[in-house]
């Protein structure tokens, strides 16, 4: 499925993150309120999101200082 920044629906989606240290950035996600579907990976986590929640998850992760290695949506 291609996704697009023009997709203001409120779908959620599978997001995997590969994060430099995960157990700071799942903290720092729970903190938030953002627990739908979190789980722990090997290199990260995954959590159900909307297309344009991304950003905001992209930014309070800057905000901790936790690396961010790559980002898929499935």
């Amino acid at each position: 499925m291609k996704y697009s920044i023009m997709d203001y629906s409120k779908e959620k989606r599978k997001v995997s993150f590969q994060v430099g240290v995960k157990q700071l950035a799942m903290k720092r996600l729970m903190d938030l309120k953002y627990t739908d579907g979190l789980s722990e990976t090997d290199e990260g986590f995954t959590l159900n999101l909307s297309y344009q929640e991304i950003p905001q998850i992209v930014r309070e992760l800057a905000n901790v200082n936790t690396s961010i290695y790559s980002i898929e949506c499935e």
